[in-house]
């Protein structure tokens, strides 16, 4: 078993995706995906207006578990 975490990555530059390529190897040797579960959301700290602190989303992890190949 085996457990990749994926996600999104959101910033100025643009969209950057992580951990696909990884699962995808794996899943080309014969392995298979038994679960998906969200882990976490992904924050930045942005500038406001007021003496609180801000923060935006910047993306998110997904928690995949592989079995491995029969």
């Amino acid at each position: 078993m085996k457990e990749i975490t994926i996600g999104i990555r959101i910033s100025d530059g643009g969209l950057e995706f992580f951990g696909t390529e990884e699962v995808n190897a794996l899943i080309q040797q014969g392995y298979r995906v038994s679960r998906i579960e969200p882990d976490q959301a992904l924050l930045e700290e942005v500038e406001s207006d007021d003496e609180e602190e801000g923060f935006a989303l910047a993306g998110c992890e997904i928690t995949v578990t592989l079995d491995g190949p029969a």
